[in-house]
């Protein structure tokens, strides 16, 4: 797009400001009255899609429109792609033919009487102390804990936890690069360990 197009849309609006959060919904109902395709040049520039048709239509024309560079703004600074969230077709489609037996209703149902332990688990360790945060102490570490289980990773889920919303808490830091870069790595050496572990290396 050129310069000129950038500035007839311009509507600035930083996803990464904390301080949106309360009033969210009223910032982009604005845009959508304003600009409904618009320009932000916050954490390195971006368009935005804010009606529902423009957004349909683009998530079902990939040969127009592109998941393959990344689907934050800013970027996590990963060093690869995150299937199937950014991967066009043909590859998406032998993503998901890959993929999709794993998340059968059949297979799913598969891992109840895994995830019932580890739900159990958790609130046991509430009734042993007496007390707790249910947010801390189950809400937080059941996805992680199931995630892993399933995907048969040994590395304790507080660690694995940890690294990961480090990782997300550092795309929003656009004043330190290195901080994402850093933190991406952080969560793809849990993955290398796992597959290094499972090869015998």
């Amino acid at each position: 797009m050129t310069e000129t197009r950038k500035s007839e849309h311009a509507y600035y609006l930083d996803n990464t400001d904390p301080s949106l959060a309360p009033h969210i919904f009223e910032t982009l109902k604005d845009v959508q009255a304003k600009c409904p395709v618009a320009w932000s040049d916050a954490v390195g520039g971006f368009w935005m899609l804010t009606k529902y048709a423009d957004i349909t239509a683009a998530a079902n024309d990939w040969e127009t429109y592109t998941v393959e560079e990344g689907h934050t703004i800013p970027s996590t600074g990963k060093s690869v792609m995150l299937p199937l969230a950014e991967v066009d077709p043909p590859e998406h489609t032998a993503w998901r033919r890959f993929l999709v037996p794993y998340f059968t209703p059949k297979t799913v149902e598969s891992y109840r009487p895994l995830i019932e332990q580890i739900v159990a688990k958790a609130f046991a360790g509430l009734v042993e102390r007496g007390r707790g945060d249910l947010v801390a102490d189950v809400a937080r570490q059941i996805p992680t804990s199931v995630i892993s289980a399933i995907l048969g990773f040994k590395q304790d889920w507080r660690h694995i936890s940890n690294i990961v919303d480090e990782w997300m808490a550092s795309t929003g830091d656009t004043a330190n690069r290195d901080r994402a870069l850093k933190a991406a790595a952080a969560v793809e050496a849990v993955v290398k360990e796992e597959v290094g572990r499972r090869r015998g290396k």
